[in-house]
């Protein structure tokens, strides 16, 4: 059992112990950010969440290029030939510097915002130390050891809890709830850099490696706008025609749906380092598509009929009676998973293809339909114009990335 779970021995015992820890990870890390989220929304009620959630998703539209694509990008490489010392370096460095580039960025931002300035301090720390620590997680994906990146996740979320239980309630403010967040991240980030440390040979940065890398990586990193067109975007447009308080009560319900996600999102992402590798076989190509889709496709109906059938005993009981007006945008946004969970898997398969590129146009064009209908629908309808716009553009964006990936099997 221990050289199951701590050791790469085959290729089939390989994405088994990648499929576990990545199960344990996203599961355990998943329940622990929930409990803080559940905490947050009981204590400081939907206004002061909302304002929460709010400056998060408005400080993270700076951040919508702050990626770069190093981190899958160097996932792949990890699969596909020998990744140069320099190149691990100089993405290292370029990744320090992009995060460091946009907190500043943001901080300009906020000069022309209304937002509470120790509120936004702490958002923006909080983005720059997050995106740095993705990076050394992605590192320790590619190199198959997904129970270090396990450890450096429950120790964040688990840090994030425990802060947020005893520091919350004698401070209840967003504010003291970014600070915890942001306590987490850094403990992740010297978690995360502590394992994967070990994969950095001396080099110095290299300007050709650079190149390569933005040249390569710019249309993954594309991907962060789309991101925030379809998670953040939605909260920023009911912020413009509604209230903090209905902010709060969308943000719970899009929680909850995106801890959903991240279910064929660990499942994708287990498979990815072995379906880049083996990228060339058109056999293993076809057999994981096939097998992916149906157990995917099968899963998200199943858990949003599941969802949909106790919102209304599971938002009540999570959050408390002020989120009751969030039971009906739940019942609608889960629906949205029945798309989510095959697609989230399908970009996984055109980036282990390298047709990123086409992935991106057809989920950016998706992202922005789900904006344009989002400020068509939300004025109207509110909360649910939002859950509405996001159901389509999530089917609109499935349809085309499908159909794109069937020609490429």
């Amino acid at each position: 059992m221990f050289l199951f779970l701590f050791s790469n021995v085959s290729f089939r015992q390989t994405v088994m112990k990648n499929a576990f820890w990545l199960a344990a990870s996203y599961g355990i890390t998943r329940i622990l950010k929930l409990g803080v989220a559940v905490l947050a929304a009981r204590i400081l009620g939907p206004a002061g969440y909302g304002s929460f959630s709010y400056c998060l998703s408005f400080a993270g539209a700076f951040f919508i290029f702050a990626d770069l694509g190093l981190g899958t990008l160097v996932v792949r490489e990890y699969h596909t030939r020998t990744v140069r010392p320099a190149l691990l370096s100089t993405a290292r460095s370029m990744k320090i510097a992009s995060a460091t580039v946009f907190g500043i960025l943001a901080c300009v931002g906020y000069l022309f915002s209304r937002l509470s300035g120790p509120l936004f301090g702490f958002v923006v720390l909080l983005l720059v130390v997050s995106h740095i620590r993705d990076f050394f997680a992605s590192i320790l994906r590619g190199m198959q050891r997904m129970e270090y990146e396990f450890v450096a996740n429950v120790m964040e979320s688990a840090a994030v809890l425990i802060g947020a239980y005893f520091f919350l309630y004698s401070h209840p403010s967003p504010e003291a709830l970014a600070a915890m967040y942001l306590a987490g991240a850094a403990v992740s980030l010297c978690a995360s850099f502590a394992f994967a440390r070990g994969a950095f040979r001396p080099a110095s940065f290299s300007s050709h490696e650079g190149a390569w890398l933005l040249k390569n990586g710019f249309p993954m990193a594309l991907f962060g706008l789309t991101s925030f067109l379809f998670f953040s975007a939605d909260q920023i447009i009911i912020g413009i025609f509604g209230e903090a308080a209905d902010v709060g009560r969308y943000a719970v319900a899009a929680r909850i749906v995106a801890s959903a996600a991240l279910i064929p999102a660990f499942l994708s992402s287990a498979i990815f380092p072995a379906l880049s590798e083996r990228s060339g076989d058109p056999a293993f190509r076809r057999r994981i598509f096939s097998r992916m889709m149906l157990i995917l496709s099968s899963g998200g109906v199943l858990v949003a009929v599941l969802l949909s059938l106790f919102a209304g005993y599971l938002i009540p009981a999570l959050f408390g009676p002020g989120y009751e007006p969030s039971v009906g945008v739940f019942r609608l946004l889960v629906w949205m998973l029945v798309f989510v969970f095959p697609g989230s898997f399908l970009d996984y398969f055109l980036f282990a293809r390298n047709r990123q590129s086409a992935d991106f146009i057809a989920t950016l064009g998706a992202g922005i339909l789900n904006v344009i209908l989002g400020f068509m629908l939300v004025p109207a309808y509110g909360m649910h114009g939002a859950a509405i716009a996001s159901i389509v553009a999530q089917a609109a964006n499935f349809t085309v990335t499908f159909s794109y990936a069937r020609t490429v099997l």
